[in-house]
Formats: structure tokens, sequence, C-alpha cells
């Protein structure tokens, strides 16, 4: 009956869709990449779920450039893989998805994809200094602050502890005109590396000033 047949047409759609899959992979091995795009949207197609599937297709489309297709591409494979990934997957798929928003410049795309990354893997740094790039960009000096100190979390580093408070200073003291704050993270910087002279410096200046920068 009816159910036989649909039985069978499916089975005839995944045979379709592994034999489109397989050529679709050797074209991309012989760098032949419309022939290889062009059978594994056919591929994508007939078995809409596969999820190895989609992540080459999206992954094709990546490496070609192609970046507002390889965005929509991989928010697919992350609804279908949502269940099956590791968090550290899901993070390196959101860092793929912020790349591709930023080449067609949607600021608040990437920021929500990065956000999300950081979330999933709140330790790993790169997902931490891309907000802040961002952040940066749009000038957003608070959550610029609060990412500095995660950030600060994870570095154990003196020279680049004392970098980095030093950093932070320079922030609440430009950006948002909190001296107090400011002197706060100097003389944290100086408790990581004591002889920092531009840090020495900008503590000088502070206290010669009667503490007032303005």
């Amino acid at each position: 009956g009816d159910s036989a047949s649909q039985q069978r047409d499916w089975r005839d759609d995944v045979a379709r869709a592994v034999l489109h899959e397989r050529v679709a992979r050797c074209a991309k091995q012989l760098g032949k990449m419309d022939k290889a795009m062009s059978n594994f949207e056919a591929a994508t197609k007939l078995s809409p779920h596969d999820l190895p599937l989609a992540q080459a297709s999206a992954d094709l489309h990546f490496e070609r450039e192609a970046w507002a297709v390889a965005g929509s591409a991989y928010e697919h494979v992350y609804a279908l893989g949502r269940t099956r990934f590791t968090a550290s997957e899901r993070a390196a798929l959101c860092a793929r998805m912020a790349t591709c928003a930023e080449r067609i410049g949607h600021s608040d795309a990437v920021l929500h994809f990065l956000e999300e990354a950081a979330g999933l893997e709140p330790h790993e740094r790169s997902h931490l200094d891309a907000l802040l790039t961002l952040r940066m960009a749009r000038q957003e000096w608070h959550e610029v602050v609060d990412l500095r100190r995660k950030q600060l979390g994870l570095i154990s580093n003196k020279e680049e502890r004392a970098q980095l408070w030093d950093a932070l200073g320079d922030i609440l003291r430009d950006q948002l005109d909190d001296s107090a704050e400011a002197v706060a993270c100097y003389t944290k910087a100086l408790a990581a590396q004591p002889e920092r002279r531009q840090t020495l410096y900008k503590m000088l200046d502070y206290y010669s000033i009667g503490k007032q920068w303005n």
C-alpha cells in the first residue's frame, strides 16, 4: 500500500543523498568547488536532518566566503545538533556564526553569538577577547570593564595582569570619569609589577593634581 511506497521513496532519497554527498566530498578534495556545492545542496534537500551533511555543507559555504549563506547554514546545523553537541562544539559553531555575521556587518548578531559562546565556555580566553574587541569598537565601556575583570580572572602571568589592570584603570579614568576606581586598578597593577613605570607616572599625576584628573 501507500506506506510501503513511501518507505521505498524515503530509502531512495537517502541513497541518492549519500551518492550526492560522496560526489561532493570527492569534488571538494579535487578543488572543484562549484561541483561540490551543487552536490552538497542536492544531498541536503534530500536529507535535511543529516547532521554531518549539514555541517560539511556549511563548512564549504564558509570556506568559499559566502558569509550570509554560511551563517544560515550554521544556524541550521546548530538547531539540528543542539542536543547532540558538547558545549565546546556549540561554542565553536557560535564563533563561526559570529564571523559570518561580522563579515556582513551585523554587529548585534555578532554580539549575540559571541555572548552565547562565552556563556558556553566561560574559561575560553578567545571568546572574551573577541567580545572585548567588539564592545570597545561599540564604545560600551561598562561592558568593557566587566569583560576586563572576567579576563583578569583567567590570567596568572604577573606582567600580563599588570598590563590589564593598567588598561582597565585607563578606561575607568578616561571613559567613565571614575578616578577612585582607576586608582584602585593602578594599585593592583603595581601590586603585580611594582616597577611598572607608566603606572607609577599615572599614580604620580593623580596625587600631584590634588587627587583630580580633570
